[in-house]
């Protein structure tokens, strides 16, 4: 049987970067529900170049934490 339709979700972030130390890599069909915990972010780095990458479910929580702490910050800093 051959059934189609399936993605390819890699982490964009190096071995050394997990926990176990392997890249994530998983096939999901367009439906799975796990494709929510994989997350595309975008960001302009210091030379003002945009990138983008894919992030694993547990490189995610990283981001989305440092997002938190950079908000903070950023308020912080408007506000004093």
């Amino acid at each position: 049987m051959i059934e189609e339709g399936y993605a390819r979700y890699a982490c964009d972030r190096s071995e050394n970067a997990h926990k176990d130390g392997k890249k994530p890599a998983e096939y999901m069909s367009e439906h799975d529900k796990r494709r929510d915990d994989w997350l595309p972010v975008e960001w302009k780095d210091i030379n003002g170049v945009t990138r983008k990458a894919l992030l694993c479910p547990e490189c995610a929580k990283e981001w989305r934490d440092m997002e938190q702490t950079e908000a903070k910050t950023h308020t912080k800093f408007i506000d004093d």
